[in-house]
């Protein structure tokens, strides 16, 4: 989850074309509020929603960030999709078949 939302940001200042210090500084702060807000805290994980499959199936989990949990005010809720297979191993057993993971 984290690397994605990284990733992200790497991609949105590599647009950007900020000059070299002003985009390490950027790197540093925004890779700081995202390890923040993704730390080991069910606060941090309690916004996610089903993405569903055509068949009813959940196909994954979207974790929801709103702003400033894990990115600055201006880029707004961020969300992350954590495929099935990820997350069945966690799910309690009761609920393992509402899942499709693949």
């Amino acid at each position: 989850m984290r690397a994605q939302l990284k990733a992200r940001v790497q991609r949105d200042l590599d647009d950007d074309h900020l000059e070299s210090d002003v985009y390490a500084e950027q790197l540093q702060m925004r890779g700081g509020m995202i390890d923040e807000g993704t730390a080991p805290k069910p606060a941090h994980f309690a916004r996610f929603e089903p993405v569903m499959n055509a068949d009813g199936s959940i196909r994954a989990l979207r974790f929801v960030f709103p702003p400033y949990q894990v990115a600055p005010y201006v880029e707004g809720t961020q969300t992350v999709d954590v495929p099935a297979k990820i997350v069945l191993p966690l799910v309690a057993p009761a609920y393992r078949p509402l899942f499709r993971a693949g």
